[in-house]
């Protein structure tokens, strides 16, 4: 079979070396193919043509190896041909580095000798044109070589390139002749596992997509990782990435795959969990990369460190990385991303998938993107992500807040700053309504014209003086012109699924760009994999996930049955009560009530989810807090460290009853297990509608336009979602029994009740009497 390598990778695998400095903006990948396509639609005259694709096929160890790549172009000049490579950068091109150059140069003289070869030429001449996009000055470099310094060239960097070639196939062989006799890691199958684990194996064979609602007790994630691994044994698929939601989840992978492991005779799988910039860089590390001893040397010290850990180590835990990154003084994110290159699976957050500002371009943008396949854990969330990824907010206030710290200071680097400010500082101020909120159809151009110019001007003043500004402004600077670039990326994606909210405060102007459907960029990404399965326990109705996801229309859907009997869970709809948000606290002592006849007709642990933290704390005030009762409220703000010993009073076993007040949708409303004895009851007071507000009713108008779903899609599919998610939290084994009772007269309405679970089969009472009277009779 033939294996595919790129140009790109095989010169910065074998040429990279130095140090690792990263540059203090993203601006040049924001304009670098806008700046190639200028370029490629100007230069040369009617003969040049662009993005030329160029291979060879060379054969290392009896393997076949197709070493390929695009010219940005290839014209005739003084009756040589000639093969153009196009980079952009901030930097002068007298200030790029010897390294640099060398890479930029070696990429081009390949593409050079592929010509030469294809055309059987002797002397080719190579162009390398560059852009300084600080200041949007072009230079031409021109270089003449001959065909057989161009040969020994590639055959030097083959040469070198080989051993790891060597070493990556025998991994591969390795994992594929272990994949093809992996045994499942558990004695039986749960209810509905084969039919998830046949559909998810079909769903690579078929290169789909498949949307599955699989609720809790199935084993969802050895039943789409157990398929995978199989067809990546017969090489339908090279990388897979589980893509989740939290932490909590990616834990969970990381065990299933262990476990998975200890069953097999050889598991030589290698897997990668990457952990957020933020939270895996070491404390000790000094913020300027050019003090910074992890960066420093980085690329001479990455070949050992990779070849030793991806060798020792399969599961690479951010324990394995920082350990290792420890021993050989590297950068600890940088480490991760580049071992990722070696790895067969890879876990992390959707933000390395759909994120437009952080996904991983090197597995996206390549040319064997059918080699991915994406499994989506916890897809219901993946909603709200996108439109999160794809808006942007920026502010005045931090602005005004540099523009006063910049007047303070009188040296000439700030003064040079300051001048910047006023044209960004007036758009905003020219923004400013009466009203609170104000709604528009397009980006403000004359803020979007400032911003530009404030971006150009910091891309070449930070790296000039940031080591000389005062360390508290300089990270407010950086700060900002980081959330500029984002909000002008944002900015290039808007369309007509996008409005613009400018709001109004007594001290700040504040513009967001507000993605309202993000399925199309959602679709974009999905497009990067050989197919994808996405998957929760709620994904009802499937068609509208089908729809806000963005899946194709042919795409594949799944709906397993609880494996549990329904039996084990007592519905309740207490259809007597009212929790409107008008009618709510009218009707606070009923639903107090309600809550008392639930959690004292048993001891055991109970946990209530309100429709806000304001009604949570209303009706906290009413609750005993006693020698029978001991009551748990979560608060707004909670680290993990809080969170933790909020459910750890849940582990343990209580003399008096344990009630937790929670939030629909909040921390404690999905991906918590608590199984047996530790939870036996949850009430749902109101059905989960999210908060009347301005984004929520352009939501609605914007449905409303598109398929005449605005109210479903904008509020009560999320809300019953809320209302379905908190409820999970009850029955998670077949062992589990309790109760659910569902506060809210609205329960009882058809487009409320159709989105229930159908196995809930539940009970409506009209009276108190009648709710204690199905309580007990249950227990």
């Amino acid at each position: 079979m033939l294996k595919h390598l790129g140009v790109r990778e095989l010169v910065e695998f074998v040429m990279r070396q130095g140090d690792l400095v990263p540059t203090s903006s993203n601006n040049t990948a924001l304009r670098g193919s806008k700046i190639h396509r200028q370029l490629q639609a100007t230069h040369h005259g009617q003969n040049y043509q662009k993005e030329v694709y160029l291979k060879q096929i060379v054969t290392i160890d009896h393997q076949d190896y197709q070493i390929d790549g695009r010219a940005d172009g290839i014209f005739q000049r003084q009756q040589h041909d000639v093969i153009e490579e196009i980079k952009t950068s901030r930097p002068a091109f007298e200030a790029l580095s010897a390294a640099k150059l060398a890479r930029y140069w070696g990429q081009v003289k390949i593409y050079g000798y592929f010509w030469c070869m294809q055309h059987h030429l002797n002397t080719v001449e190579l162009c390398l044109t560059y852009v300084q996009t600080s200041n949007n000055t072009v230079t031409h470099h021109y270089q003449t070589w001959q065909y057989d310094d161009l040969k020994q060239f590639f055959k030097t960097l083959i040469k070198e390139y080989e051993e790891w070639l060597i070493f990556k196939d025998d991994l591969i062989n390795k994992r594929n002749q272990a994949l093809q006799t992996i045994v499942f890691p558990f004695p039986h199958l749960r209810h509905g596992q084969q039919t998830l684990m046949t559909k998810v194996y079909q769903t690579i064979q078929a290169k789909q997509q498949l949307l599955v609602e699989a609720p809790t007790g199935i084993g969802k994630t050895i039943a789409t990782l157990f398929p995978a691994l199989k067809a990546m044994g017969n090489n339908q698929i090279q990388r897979l990435f589980y893509l989740t939601a939290k932490q909590s989840t990616r834990q969970v992978v990381e065990n299933t795959l262990s476990l998975l492991a200890q069953q097999q005779t050889a598991f030589p799988v290698k897997c990668i969990t990457l952990t957020a910039k933020e939270q895996i860089t070491f404390a000790d590390e000094p913020a300027d990369p050019h003090q910074n001893p992890y960066m420093q040397g980085y690329y001479d010290r990455l070949k050992p460190a990779l070849q030793d850990t991806i060798t020792h180590y399969n599961l690479i835990t951010r324990q394995v990385i920082e350990q290792q990154a420890r021993k050989y003084m590297l950068d600890p994110f940088n480490f991760a991303m580049d071992l990722s290159n070696y790895c067969d699976i890879i876990i992390c957050d959707y933000n390395y998938v759909f994120d437009p500002t952080i996904a991983l371009q090197r597995f996206l943008n390549s040319d064997e993107t059918d080699s991915n396949f994406f499994l989506i854990d916890e897809a219901h969330n993946l909603l709200k992500r996108a439109r999160e990824m794809y808006s942007a907010t920026l502010s005045a206030a931090p602005l005004r807040k540099i523009n006063n710290a910049l007047q303070k200071d009188t040296s000439q680097v700030s003064a040079q700053l300051q001048q910047q400010l006023p044209p960004v500082i007036a758009a905003f101020t020219d923004l400013i309504s009466s009203d609170n909120q104000v709604v528009l159809t397009q980006p403000p151009q004359a803020l979007t014209q400032a911003l530009q110019k404030l971006v150009h001007y910091l891309g070449t003043w930070l790296p000039k003086y940031e080591r000389n500004a005062a360390q508290p402004l300089l990270t407010t600077i950086k700060e900002y012109y980081f959330n500029c670039l984002t909000y002008l990326k944002i900015n290039d994606y808007y369309e007509q699924t996008y409005q613009t909210i400018v709001t109004t405060t007594r001290n700040d102007v504040k513009v967001e760009l507000c993605c309202l459907d993000p399925s199309f960029f959602i679709n974009n990404r999905l497009q990067k994999a050989r197919g994808a399965v996405l998957f929760s326990a709620t994904l009802s109705p499937l068609t509208y996930y089908q729809n806000v996801l963005g899946l194709n229309e042919d795409s594949w859907q799944l709906q397993l049955p609880s494996p549990f009997s329904p039996t084990n869970q007592l519905t309740v709809i207490a259809d007597y009560i009212q929790t409107t948000y008008q009618q709510r606290t009218a009707n606070i002592d009923k639903i107090i009530a309600a809550i008392t006849a639930l959690t004292h007709s048993k001891r055991g642990n109970y946990l209530i989810f309100f429709p806000s933290f304001a009604f949570l704390k209303q009706v906290a005030s009413h609750l005993p807090d006693d020698d029978n009762t001991q009551v748990l409220i979560q608060k707004t703000h909670m680290d993990s460290q809080q969170r933790q010993q909020f459910l750890s009073q849940f582990e343990t076993t209580h003399q008096r009853t344990l009630i937790g007040l929670g939030v629909l949708g909040g921390i404690f409303a999905e991906g918590i297990d608590l199984k047996g004895e530790k939870l036996i009851g949850v009430a749902i007071i109101s059905v989960g509608l999210p908060q009347i507000n301005l984004k929520n009713n352009l939501l609605r108008a914007y449905f409303d336009k598109q398929n005449g779903q605005g109210f479903s899609y904008a509020y009560l599919i999320p809300g019953m979602n809320n209302v379905i998610q908190a409820a999970g939290r009850l029955i998670r084994s077949d062992n589990d029994r309790g109760i659910v009772l569902l506060i809210d007269q609205r329960f009882n309405y058809r487009q409320y009740q159709q989105l229930l679970p159908p196995t809930w089969q539940p009970h409506s009472v009209h009276t108190l009497t009648q709710l204690q009277q199905q309580i007990t009779h249950f227990w």
